[in-house]
């Protein structure tokens, strides 16, 4: 079974953050953790190995991503997710805007008041 080999330290959702497939605007599952180098997402959906995607996360109180926040990651490992129906996936972060390390920020900070 894949193992993780994160360097940096993730933050786990304790709410519901959409992740979309920027390409076709569908929401492809839900944020689980989040790093500066990259996030975790559950799915119901099948993502292929090394699938490279473009995926925006709905911050609360957004019914859609902002356009500027969207990122392009490599899907890099998946393993079944053992207390809900689906697939946990991590993706490693290729190419990200300017203010990514902020909107991981503001993420955080947003779980934070739900903790």
């Amino acid at each position: 079974m894949p193992k993780e080999h994160r360097h940096h330290t993730r933050y786990e959702a304790l709410i519901s953050l959409d992740v979309y497939d920027m390409r076709s605007g569908e929401v492809i599952g839900q944020l689980f953790d989040i790093s500066h180098q990259g996030l975790r997402l559950h799915s119901s959906q099948v993502i292929p190995n090394n699938a490279s995607l473009s995926l925006g996360v709905s911050m609360l109180h957004q019914q859609r991503p902002d356009p500027e926040s969207v990122i392009s990651a490599q899907c890099i490992w998946r393993i079944p997710a053992e207390q809900h129906p689906g697939w946990y996936y991590g993706f490693r972060l290729l190419q990200a805007p300017s203010g990514w390390l902020s909107i991981v920020d503001s993420v955080r900070q947003q779980l934070a008041l739900h903790l």
